[in-house]
């Protein structure tokens, strides 16, 4: 019914995702507010490495906190998916 992908597309893992995403809400997640200067940090010392006009670090620094976001989110992805696996 789900075709190749079926356990990752099942109504069991959507029900315990939207689970997982409601106790991930009342978790004490301070911790994480940590990575948000350290995103930005980095990616304007990194754009003005490259750059020597505002205008241009700031797009520079843009793309890179959009590169750091998103190999974070991906990395989560993996840890989460991999943990799903081995657990079930």
């Amino acid at each position: 019914m789900f075709g190749i992908l079926g356990p990752l597309f099942s109504p069991a893992l959507l029900s315990q995702l939207l689970f997982s995403v409601s106790l991930f809400g009342s978790i004490d997640h301070n911790r994480l507010w940590y990575a948000v200067p350290l995103v930005i940090s980095f990616s304007l010392v990194y754009g003005a490495t490259k750059h020597e006009e505002m205008g241009a670090i700031l797009h520079q620094a843009y793309r890179a906190g959009t590169w750091i976001v998103g190999f974070i989110f991906v990395v989560f992805a993996i840890v989460w998916l991999l943990d799903w696996l081995l657990i079930s």
